[in-house]
């Protein structure tokens, strides 16, 4: 995109395609496409410094159309910076804040490994996210919705949003907070 980013090869969960993520050159934000990298420059260029580059990216991006890896954390104000002081153990003995306020955390076992992970439960819809990176995205949306229903099909747009959460299907076409949809017994 321009002087002084970075390349980053990820392995996508989903199909274990190869894609090349982009750093920028100060805050090492990761962009996920070319293209959002490039307007994030234009940007950056214009004012400067990416802190205001980045504050008017969000103003023309909301949610999930940033293209970036945990965009909230680059936000000044955003839910890293004003989540709860809700702790939470975790089972390897560590601590971990909630992802905002309501957030209720699930311990689960993995019968592949025989390990407890955890995973976040939001506030209203119970929708199970299983990890708290995912959860934090999610929970910039339902603040900027103001429900969770908006946030969901905002969120839910993006497929490898959808690999964070168990069973996104249900939330698809369902009011959150309702009973899940039935799917036949399966």
């Amino acid at each position: 995109p321009g002087p002084g980013w970075k390349h980053k090869f990820v392995v996508e969960v989903a199909g274990g395609q190869r894609q090349c993520h982009w750093l920028s050159p100060v805050r090492n934000i990761e962009f996920r496409r070319w293209p959002q990298a490039c307007e994030f420059e234009k940007l950056r260029l214009k004012f400067g410094n990416e802190v205001q580059a980045w504050e008017e990216y969000r103003k023309m991006k909301v949610g999930f159309r940033t293209r970036v890896i945990s965009a909230s954390k680059y936000d000044t104000g955003g839910v890293e910076e004003k989540s709860t002081t809700e702790t939470v153990a975790t089972p390897n003995g560590t601590s971990t804040t909630a992802p905002g306020p309501g957030w209720k955390y699930k311990l689960v076992s993995n019968a592949d490994d025989s390990q407890n992970r955890g995973h976040w439960m939001s506030p209203t819809g119970n929708i199970e996210f299983k990890r708290r990176e995912a959860a934090c995205e999610f929970e910039v949306l339902r603040q900027t919705f103001g429900n969770e229903e908006q946030a969901w099909h905002e969120y839910g747009e993006v497929q490898a949003n959808r690999e964070a959460v168990v069973l996104p299907g249900q939330y698809d076409d369902a009011r959150i907070g309702a009973s899940p949809k039935s799917n036949g017994g399966a």
